[in-house]
């Protein structure tokens, strides 16, 4: 089990998703975490491209050799844009996990050094 669940909601912006992503792995130290991302039902196109975001930090679906550029993320898709809030509560839903804590941000969160 993870100590904390991280959840992110996502909806038509693969960029944001990737810079949220590269500063978690980059500031987050000795915790157990894992990284839980809600696509909102976006645009196909934008859909393909934020899989391509989190495949590329993602550990468990990973072949690459270097552990250390990985963090393990679960991706689930709403299949209705269906809003934050509810984005929010699906992820909570979907810790099958049951992590102890759990921060819920968006992927336009700015995560500055020492935070």
């Amino acid at each position: 089990m993870s100590e904390l669940l991280i959840g992110i909601p996502t909806f038509n912006n693969p960029k944001r998703l990737d810079y949220v992503l590269s500063a978690l792995k980059d500031r987050i130290q000795n915790v157990d975490y894992r990284i839980l991302i809600c696509d909102d039902s976006g645009k196909i196109e934008n859909q393909n491209l934020t899989k391509q975001v989190v495949d590329k930090y993602n550990n468990t679906y990973s072949n690459s050799s270097n552990s250390s550029n990985s963090i393990p993320i679960k991706y689930i898709y709403n299949e209705k844009n269906s809003g934050v809030a509810a984005s929010w509560n699906h992820i909570i839903r979907s810790d099958d996990q049951n992590s102890p804590y759990i921060i819920l941000l968006n992927d336009d969160v700015i995560i500055v050094k020492d935070s």
